[in-house]
């Protein structure tokens, strides 16, 4: 989820996604605004997501048309690229993640490395000996004990 402070207010729609990669996680999101000045235009911000969680990454319009319908279109093209959804954003109610306390945000895996080499397997474990009891040898008088 992107921090409501690093939303501008004229947003009216967003869809966070996150995608694995090999030098981390990336995300991607994009945004409708209502601000005149961006009418019928489609943001998408995209980079690290320490970068866009933090204010940064890449932003640019994109040459769509500035509706619901066209976000999803993209948003579906990014999903078969391997994205997974992590949050959705409505001016009137926030992320969604945030207003229903039961809807959590989908966790990406990281990828994980492969090993080169199967593990060894663990040595087996002995069986129990029960202790011998000892065998009870008459007493010999005539026995000499040396010591």
């Amino acid at each position: 989820m992107i921090p409501n402070d690093l939303l501008p207010s004229s947003i009216i729609h967003a869809v966070h996604l996150r995608c694995p990669s090999s030098s981390g996680t990336k995300d991607w999101v994009g945004a409708i605004h209502n601000d005149p000045k961006y009418t019928n235009t489609l943001w998408v911000v995209n980079g690290k997501t320490k970068d866009v969680l933090s204010g940064g990454g890449q932003g640019r319009a994109v040459k769509a048309p500035g509706t619901v319908q066209s976000l999803w279109a993209m948003v579906a093209k990014k999903l078969g690229e391997g994205y997974a959804l992590v949050d959705e954003y409505q001016a009137k109610s926030g992320w969604d993640s945030q207003s229903n306390s039961s809807t959590q945000p989908n966790p990406v895996p990281t990828p994980q490395p492969t090993p080169d080499k199967a593990p060894k397997p663990s040595k087996p474990i002995p069986p129990v000996v029960k202790p011998r009891t000892p065998d009870i040898v008459e007493k010999d008088e005539d026995a000499t004990w040396c010591f």
